[in-house]
């Protein structure tokens, strides 16, 4: 993730976000988190900079276009000739979890986290098998955790409806103070 982090020109700290998706990633449960909030208001790098001290982290941007599994496939680095299947990509994840474990086994319910950015398919409007996977993957296997980041506000009502396997953290728009620190950082002056 450190690319991605690399991208952002500035960025304002919203602790509470950051703690939100440090408790649901270092304590997982059987659900996968769902990142909601309006078009630009930081969703994605909010939840990319909370994680990126973190090993076994992730970040894939995913449309219906592709399969998902493709998708995963180019962001770990997997030759383009080679078709990651979801069997092997459960393989993956799990044996880098015991690998992990092997190495460092204090934190006992550690999982690699798939950060992924979803695009709605333009036609219907809806998410499609990549969301069923990322659910396979976090809450029905237990293999990762995942953290969909949903594109805009209205985004969540393209959701399957999993009430129960998700948990959802609403991102809002800059307050006052923060659009200031933003535009100070950016360093624009306004006149007095």
């Amino acid at each position: 993730i450190e690319d991605y982090v690399g991208k952002a020109q500035v960025f304002i700290p919203r602790p509470d976000l950051v703690e939100s998706i440090r408790i649901s990633t270092r304590k997982p449960k059987s659900a996968y988190l769902v990142v909601e909030g309006p078009r630009g208001c930081g969703k994605s790098l909010g939840v990319v900079h909370a994680l990126t001290d973190d090993t076994g982290v992730v970040c894939v941007e995913m449309s219906n276009t592709k399969d998902a599994c493709v998708t995963i496939a180019e962001a770990l680095g997997v030759p383009r000739d080679f078709t990651l299947t979801e069997n092997q990509l459960r393989n993956v994840l799990d044996k880098t979890r015991t690998m992990r474990m092997g190495r460092n086994p204090a934190p006992a319910q550690w999982r690699p986290t798939i950060i992924a950015e979803l695009t709605r398919n333009p036609g219907t409007f809806t998410y499609g098998e990549q969301v069923k996977l990322m659910k396979k993957l976090s809450a029905d296997r237990g293999l990762a955790n995942v953290i969909l980041v949903l594109s805009d506000a209205d985004a969540a009502f393209a959701m399957p409806k999993d009430d129960d396997r998700q948990t959802p953290i609403w991102v809002d728009d800059f307050t006052e103070d923060e659009a200031h620190a933003y535009l100070d950082k950016l360093e624009y002056l306004l006149p007095p």
